[in-house]
């Protein structure tokens, strides 16, 4: 809701019953409006949402950390609320952008399969994940590639998922193999793979295409209403946030936009984060509805 001037749409609520009308152009406004006018059942009129697939992303949970539980209890409580409320007809899709635990040891490992679990049971989700620096590396950071105290949570294993009913393709990259100290890369290689799955896919103009990858493409800035900690402004961190970028952005911005891929989903900055770039829209842990 911090940009929602960027994505402008309409909560219709009486009671329990509710549905949210994206506004995507000035008329969909007009209509509205008319429906207003005309006293029509709102829900009758927009009861095609039901339809709508929905995609919830969680990022940078770093299971393991004591003082994540108290947060991982107010997490299940805000999808106890969310959940029931959305009106699909689908089960809802969980994404989660990387850094599930803190470091790969065993018992961090032993809490991301059965959080990803719980998810499941709970709420009846579909989940996909890909991995963050966290979960490949001991603290997160990769010195001289040497990678000292590795560890390999999970194997990705697919670089494409595709979702048939809603007809929607995931992405999965990997950005952590190949960067170092807590700098992401895609690598040329990944992405040559991907266009091989890709143009396997009969009629792939008819899928909506969303990636999913760790690392921020572009730069992240703190918005004003956020306050900036003491060691942010100093010297050393400059050099630090240096250690934490994805290597090679402008290729894959490149790539991105000759596919035209709609969304990219990334964690890693720990900051809520939407910006609208021609046919791209990049979110960080935010909550998205696809029509």
């Amino acid at each position: 809701m911090n940009h929602v001037d960027l994505w402008p749409g309409c909560l219709i609520f009486q009671g329990q019953k509710t549905v949210f009308v994206p506004m995507r152009e000035k008329q969909d406004y007009i209509k509205l409006l008319s429906s207003i006018e005309q006293n029509n059942d709102l829900f009758e009129d927009y009861h095609e949402y039901e339809n709508d697939a929905y995609f919830i992303q969680l990022s940078d949970l770093h299971l393991g950390k004591d003082k994540r539980q108290k947060g991982l209890a107010r997490l299940y409580a805000s999808l106890d609320e969310l959940l029931p409320r959305l009106p699909s007809l689908w089960p809802v899709n969980i994404l989660i952008t990387g850094d599930l635990m803190e470091s790969p040891n065993r018992r961090n490992m032993y809490l991301a399969n059965d959080f990803m679990n719980s998810l499941k049971k709970r709420y009846k989700a579909n989940i996909t994940f890909i991995l963050g620096n966290h979960d490949v590396i001991v603290h997160g950071f990769n010195f001289a590639r040497m990678q000292k105290s590795k560890v390999i949570a999970y194997l990705l294993g697919e670089n494409i998922k595709v979702l048939e009913k809603e007809k929607i393709i995931i992405i999965k990259m990997d950005t952590t193999s190949e960067g170092n100290l807590a700098r992401g890369k895609v690598g040329q290689r990944q992405l040559i793979e991907i266009d091989d799955e890709l143009s396997a896919i009969d009629h792939l103009e008819d899928y909506t295409l969303l990636v999913m990858l760790h690392h921020h493409v572009y730069p992240i800035d703190k918005a004003q209403f956020i306050k900036t900690k003491w060691h942010e402004k100093t010297f050393i961190n400059r050099i630090v946030e240096t250690s934490k970028v994805l290597v090679d952005a402008p290729i894959l911005i490149d790539w991105l936009q000759k596919r035209r891929i709609h969304y990219v989903f990334h964690g890693h900055k720990h900051l809520p984060f939407l910006e609208k770039l021609m046919v791209v829209i990049i979110l960080e842990r935010e909550v998205l509805r696809v029509a």
